[in-house]
């Protein structure tokens, strides 16, 4: 792709196929629900483990139980901030949240 001024732009694959190819879009829709379901059970695991409720865990990383709620069910993506917040209020780095080394 090039723009006005002739440079040339490369635009990734998948990018251009999850706004072109409809029949792809439910296979990237599928593992972003997967994601999102695999850190909602990673912080609810390391809630239980930490011995905190929802509200306490909500209250300490200063956003709102519905947004935990969300979260720990993965009908919601956290912003960066979001986690790094969780991460703090459980005493953990992000990367445990995320499946990385802890």
């Amino acid at each position: 792709m090039t723009d006005e001024s002739g440079a040339s732009h490369e635009i990734p694959w998948d990018f251009a196929r999850h706004y072109c190819d409809p029949s792809y879009r439910p296979h990237v829709e599928a593992v972003a629900k997967g994601g999102r379901m695999s850190l909602g059970e990673r912080i609810r695991e390391m809630r239980t483990a930490a011995g905190m409720t929802q509200r306490e865990l909500a209250s300490a990383a200063g956003i709102g139980r519905v947004t935990l709620v969300r979260l720990e069910s993965g009908e919601q993506s956290p912003r960066y901030e979001t986690l790094v917040a969780i991460a703090r209020a459980l005493g953990g780095p992000v990367g445990e949240l995320l499946g990385g080394p802890s």
